[in-house]
């Protein structure tokens, strides 16, 4: 019987693609014999320091990919979005699996702006639309109540290079404030009222299975935002 070692993340949502990988390995090669090594990464030791001042590009993977050439494990599973642009000599992208939903979301605190608030792109387009499922299932385009009045002082968490550049354009009166930690504990600050709104990847939400708990409160963001 053949055995492999995957090494991955100790997340939960890292562990939720390992498994959804292993179910795949496994629809081929019934008798394959699999185990899972949770590898404690840079960015994973670090959640108190912006992700681009401990090095941005590896913090997730450095160490999986450590692993990996010293035959400690035979494959890793990773985000995409986690990989430097080059892999390291003597390692490869093997296959990526299925694509999610691409676009970020802004989840709203509910003590900030109405529950069924959402922003809207200058150009009044409704790419962000309601969550289904929400009351009305209907694409929304309006901003909160208050929305212009309030803009300067709402504070939106994020830790990626990339969602700020994008936030400053499309909401650039908002506080952009740094937020680190898995999904859970962001959501948490987010409860704890640290922030008015935090952004995300709607993939992990969907993996996650959080969509129904956040209910009136998910804005998809345009999509040629991300």
């Amino acid at each position: 019987m053949k055995h492999i070692t995957i090494g991955t993340r100790a997340s939960k949502l890292a562990m939720i693609q390992t498994y959804q990988v292993i179910e795949r390995l496994q629809q081929h090669w019934s008798n394959l014999q699999i185990t899972i090594e949770q590898i404690r990464t840079t960015g994973d030791r670090v959640s108190d320091v912006p992700l681009a001042q401990i090095g941005g590009d590896g913090v997730f993977v450095t160490e999986i990919e450590r692993a990996l050439h010293e035959k400690r494990i035979d494959l890793a599973v990773h985000s995409l979005k986690d990989l430097p642009t080059t892999q390291p000599q003597g390692l490869r992208l093997m296959i990526m699996g299925p694509r999610e939903d691409v676009r970020d979301v802004l989840i709203s605190n509910r003590q900030s702006w109405p529950a069924h608030g959402v922003l809207s792109p200058a150009d009044g387009t409704k790419e962000i639309r309601s969550l289904e499922g929400s009351e009305d299932n209907a694409p929304l385009s309006g901003v909160p109540n208050g929305w212009e009045e309030k803009q300067q002082e709402l504070r939106i968490g994020t830790c990626s290079l990339r969602r700020i550049a994008q936030l400053r354009v499309f909401c650039p009166g908002a506080q952009l404030l740094p937020i680190r930690g898995n999904v859970d504990t962001r959501l948490r600050k987010l409860e704890a009222n640290e922030y008015d709104g935090i952004v995300l990847a709607a993939a992990g939400l969907h993996r996650l299975d959080l969509l129904e708990r956040l209910v009136g409160r998910v804005s998809y963001l345009p999509i040629d935002m991300v």
